[in-house]
């Protein structure tokens, strides 16, 4: 299948001065063909590079549409974080938050956000700065053990698996999974709700895992 993809990109060349909106589509399906090929493939640092070029394409030749473009940001930062170039995530985690918080969406969304500004500090040595994103994220991702907050962070993380995604699910779902031992409490043990939601977290917790 890549060769396909690199064979496409090779004949997209020849007519590079096309700035069709055709032209763009087919560029940006080619260049994030091979970024989901190349990251099964573990060709991380390859792979990237199709993700930044694709973000690229989508930011400046194609209809906006920046609760999608919030995602790739966010993602890209993550993918930068994946290889250890911190620097080069930095400003992708930056504008991945900012789109979040003025888009309005779902508080989890902005603490996941958060929580991947915070390590891509960490891995710059600005400890204060990755503190302060974690303090920020932590209680909107911390779980009290209690069934309606499970069942909004299950919400959350199904709404995104219906899109595609992967990694921000599992960020969402990470403390409830990890916190079996509020599960073994008396009141949670005769709680069927709880019981059986908790199951429903892990459930798709390790189908995300899979990926």
């Amino acid at each position: 299948m890549m060769e396909y993809y690199h064979r496409a990109l090779e004949l997209m060349d020849t007519v590079k001065d096309d700035d069709s909106h055709d032209f763009w589509v087919g560029m940006y399906v080619i260049h994030w063909g091979l970024y989901q090929i190349k990251l099964k493939l573990k060709r991380r640092v390859e792979a990237v590079g199709h993700l930044r070029k694709s973000l690229e394409i989508r930011e400046t030749k194609l209809p906006e549409n920046p609760r999608d473009l919030a995602f790739v940001n966010m993602e890209l930062a993550e993918q930068y974080v994946s290889v250890e170039n911190f620097k080069e995530a930095l400003p992708f985690g930056l504008k991945a938050l900012d789109m979040h918080v003025k888009l309005g969406l779902n508080p989890h969304i902005v603490a996941i956000a958060r929580t991947g500004l915070g390590m891509i500090y960490s891995g710059l040595g600005e400890h204060a700065k990755a503190s302060e994103q974690h303090e920020l994220a932590g209680k909107f991702l911390r779980w009290d053990g209690s069934y309606d907050s499970l069942v909004e962070k299950v919400d959350v993380a199904k709404e995104l698996i219906d899109e595609g995604r992967y990694v921000e699910p599992m960020a969402v779902l990470f403390v409830p999974v990890h916190s079996a031992h509020l599960m073994n409490r008396p009141e949670a043990k005769n709680d069927l709700e709880l019981q059986k939601k908790f199951e429903e977290a892990c459930k798709l917790w390790r189908l995300c895992k899979e990926g």
